[in-house]
C-alpha cells in the first residue's frame, strides 16, 4: 500500500478548508464569526491552538456554502450519541410520530441544549415542526414566538441589518425568512415583492451550491407567490402582468434547481404556482406557447401526486426537518471494532507498534476515547482515511471537492467527455495518497466503462484493483454486523453485482448484493438507514431489479415499494422512475396487462422530465413504440 500522507488526518484537514475557503471567498470574518464565536477564537481555532464544537464547526462551514452532505463525518462515541439523538427526533417527526418526537426533544433539551445556541437553536426549532404538524397551529402566536427566539440566537442583527449585509447558512436563512413571511402584514404588492425579491438575490448571490440552493430557493418562491397572490387584485392588469411575468422566471429558475438537485421540497406548491401563473400570462397575452408547458407541468405535478397518495406519503410539505438531516455520520469506536473484524485482525495485529490492546479495547468498548494521533495511524493500518471528515477524497481543496462532485455527475449524466476533462483537471490538484489513488483510479475505470473500452469481466476485474488499495473483496470475513465498508467500497461491489447481472449470472450477482444488504442491514435495525439514503436507495434498487431478474417478482415490488416509500418521504427523485419501472416490468410478467404496463412507462417519463434524466427518457420512449 501507498505511503500516507504526512499532513493531514484527523480534523486538522476540515479546519484547513475552513480557512482556504474564508481566504479564497474573501469572507468577511466579522460576519462569518456573528453570533457563532468571537474573531479571536476563529483565529485559535484556524492555528490549532484550541478546539472548536463539532455543531459551531459545521455552522461556519455551512456559512462558507460548504454543504455538510458532501462529507462522511467520523465521531467519536459522545458526539455520536448527540448525532444520533438529532438523527431520532427528525425521523420520528417526518413519520408524524409526534408525541414520541415530543419526549425525544425534550431529552435532548435536558441533555444537550445547555451545551450552546446552536444545539437550543435545534430544540427550537423542532418544537414548531412538532406544532406545525397539529391542527390549526401553523400561524400561532407561539410558533412566531420560537422563530423569533431561535433566529436571534445566531442572527442577532437580523433585525438591525439587511439580510445581503449578514452571512448565513441555509437553516439560518430560513429561521430569517419565515420571520419576516410572519410578520409582513403589508397589503403593498410592490413592498411584498421587493422583501422576497431580496432572498432570491441573497440566495443567487451567496456561497450556496446547488444543493444549498435546492433546500431554500423554492421555499422563497413559494412564500412570495402566496404573499403576493393574496393581494394581486389591488394593482391594474398591466402591473398585474409585469408581476407575474417576473414570478414565472422564478417558478422557472425554482423548479429548474429542483430538477437539477432531484428533490422534492416544495415541488407541488411550487408547480401549482407556476400552472396559476402560465394561465394568467397565456391568457392575458394570448401567447399560446404556454399552453403545451401548462399541459406537461400538470402531468408531472400529477405523477408526483399519485405517486406520494399511492404511498400514503403527503405530498405538499409538512415540516422542514431535512435543513437539519445530517447524513454519512460514523462512530469512530464502532468503525475501528467492525472494520478490524471484517479484515479478519486480531486486535495485537492492529495494535502493534502504535499502541496496547488494553487501549485498543476500552476504546472499541466506547470506555474512553483514544488519542488522535493514535486514532489515525489505526484507521491507516485499517485500509481507511485518517480524515474525521471525509470528501472521499483527501484534500483542504473546496475546488477539489467540487471537481469531484462535478465528475461524478457527469459519469452519471453519461456526459464521458466532460468527465474525462474534468477527472484530468482533478488530478493535477489532489495530493497523492492511497485514498486519492484509489478514488481517481475509480472514476477512470468507470468512464472506460461507459465510453464501451472494456468487455464484463474486465470491467470487473479492474473494480477489483480499484478496491484492493483497501480490501480484497473476495477474502474478507463479511457476517452479522462486523462489517465497515467505504463509500467507494460500496460503489465498485455493487457496480460488480451490476456487471454479473448483465452477463446473466444471476447467483454470483447475488452473492455480492448479499454483501451489502447484510451491511445496510445493521443500519436498519438502528432506525439510521436514512442517514445513509444516498448508498442505501443505489443498492437495495439494484437489489430489487436483480431479484426481480431472477423470477422473485413479489420479493422485489415489496423491496421497491418500501423505497419509494422512504425516497418521497424524504423528498429524493433521483431514482422512482426507476422503482416504478421495476414494479410495472414485474407486474407485467405476472399478469400480462400491456395496458398497465404503458401506462407506468409514461408515469416513468414524467418522472424523468422531473429530475432532467434524459437517457432512460430516451428508454422507456423506446419501450412505448
Amino acid at each position: 500500500m501507498d505511503e500516507k500522507i504526512e499532513d493531514g488526518g484527523t480534523v486538522k484537514r476540515i479546519i484547513d478548508l475552513l480557512h482556504n475557503s474564508r481566504r479564497r471567498q474573501k469572507a468577511n470574518v466579522e460576519q462569518l464569526c456573528a453570533g457563532i464565536c468571537t474573531k479571536s477564537m476563529l483565529g485559535k481555532v484556524e492555528n490549532g491552538q484550541r478546539t472548536i464544537n463539532r455543531n459551531y464547526l459545521n455552522r461556519l462551514l455551512a456559512r462558507l456554502g460548504i454543504d455538510q452532505k458532501k462529507y462522511e463525518k467520523y465521531l467519536y462515541y459522545n458526539d455520536y450519541d448527540e448525532w444520533k439523538a438529532k438523527n431520532d427526533i427528525i425521523n420520528a417527526i417526518e413519520d408524524g410520530e409526534l408525541q414520541k418526537a415530543e419526549k425525544l426533544v425534550s431529552k435532548y433539551e435536558l441533555e444537550y441544549a445547555g451545551a450552546g445556541k446552536i444545539e437550543l437553536q435545534f430544540c427550537l426549532f423542532m418544537k414548531i415542526q412538532i406544532l406545525q404538524h397539529k391542527e390549526n397551529a401553523v400561524d400561532s402566536k407561539e410558533v412566531e414566538n420560537l422563530y423569533r427566539e431561535a433566529m436571534l440566537l445566531t442572527v442577532p442583527g437580523a433585525y438591525e441589518e439587511e439580510t445581503s449585509k449578514l452571512l448565513l447558512s441555509t437553516d439560518e436563512l430560513n429561521l430569517v425568512l419565515e420571520c419576516r413571511n410572519r410578520e409582513l402584514d403589508s397589503e403593498d404588492v410592490y413592498e411584498i415583492y421587493d422583501i422576497y425579491k431580496g432572498f432570491i438575490d441573497y440566495i443567487n448571490n451567496s456561497r450556496f451550491d446547488i444543493n444549498g440552493k435546492a433546500k431554500i430557493y423554492p421555499k422563497v418562491v413559494v412564500y412570495m407567490y402566496n404573499h403576493i397572490a393574496a393581494h394581486i387584485d389591488r394593482i391594474g392588469d398591466d402591473e398585474k402582468s409585469r408581476i407575474y411575468k417576473k414570478l414565472l422566471g422564478f417558478c422557472q429558475h425554482a423548479i429548474d434547481i429542483l430538477r437539477s438537485n432531484n428533490r422534492a421540497y416544495y415541488l407541488c406548491e411550487l408547480y401549482q404556482a407556476y400552472i396559476e401563473v402560465l394561465a394568467y400570462v397565456s391568457e392575458h397575452d394570448g401567447d399560446a406557447k404556454y399552453i403545451e408547458t401548462m399541459k406537461q407541468t400538470r402531468e408531472i405535478l400529477q405523477t408526483y401526486i399519485e405517486l406520494c397518495e399511492r404511498y400514503g406519503v403527503p405530498y405538499l410539505m409538512i415540516d422542514c426537518c431535512y435543513l437539519y438531516r445530517e447524513d454519512d455520520v460514523y462512530c469512530i469506536n464502532d468503525v475501528m471494532r467492525q472494520r478490524r473484524k471484517m479484515l479478519g485482525m486480531t486486535m495485537t495485529d492492529l495494535c502493534n507498534n502504535i499502541c496496547s490492546t488494553r487501549t485498543l479495547r476500552r476504546f472499541e468498548r466506547r470506555e474512553s476515547n483514544a488519542i488522535e494521533g493514535i486514532v489515525d495511524e489505526l484507521f491507516w493500518r485499517l485500509g481507511m482515511s485518517a480524515e474525521y471528515v471525509n470528501m472521499r477524497i483527501v484534500t483542504d481543496s473546496q475546488e477539489a471537492a467540487d471537481l469531484h462532485e462535478k465528475c461524478r455527475r457527469a459519469i452519471n449524466a453519461k456526459d464521458l467527455e466532460l468527465a474525462s476533462e474534468i477527472l484530468e483537471n482533478l488530478e493535477c490538484i489532489l495530493p497523492k495518497c492511497r485514498v486519492n489513488d484509489q478514488a481517481i483510479m475509480e472514476l477512470k475505470c468507470l468512464i472506460d466503462w461507459y465510453k464501451g473500452n472494456m468487455s464484463y469481466e474486465q470491467h470487473i476485474n479492474e473494480l477489483k484493483e480499484v478496491m484492493r488499495h483497501t480490501i480484497d473483496i473476495d477474502s474478507i470475513s463479511i457476517s452479522g454486523k462486523n462489517m465497515l465498508l467505504s463509500w467507494l467500497e460500496i460503489s465498485c461491489i455493487n457496480n460488480i453485482a451490476m456487471c454479473l447481472k448483465k452477463m446473466n449470472k444471476y447467483e454470483e450477482a447475488l452473492d455480492y448484493m448479499r454483501v451489502l444488504i447484510e451491511y445496510f442491514k445493521q443500519f436498519e435495525e438502528q432506525g439510521i438507514e436514512r442517514a445513509f439514503i444516498g448508498l442505501y436507495e443505489m443498492v437495495i434498487s439494484f437489489y430489487g431489479s436483480l431479484i426481480g431478474s431472477m423470477e422473485m417478482y413479489k420479493e422485489s415490488n415489496c423491496i421497491f415499494d418500501k423505497l419509494n416509500k422512504l425516497l418521497l418521504k424524504l423528498k429524493r427523485t433521483n431514482i422512482i422512475h426507476f422503482n416504478v419501472y421495476n414494479i410495472a416490468w414485474n407486474n407485467q410478467e405476472i399478469c400480462d396487462n400491456k395496458e398497465e404496463y404503458y401506462s407506468e412507462i409514461k408515469k416513468c417519463i414524467n418522472l424523468c422530465q422531473l429530475t432532467k434524466n434524459k437517457f432512460y427518457e430516451a428508454n422507456y420512449l423506446e419501450r412505448l413504440k
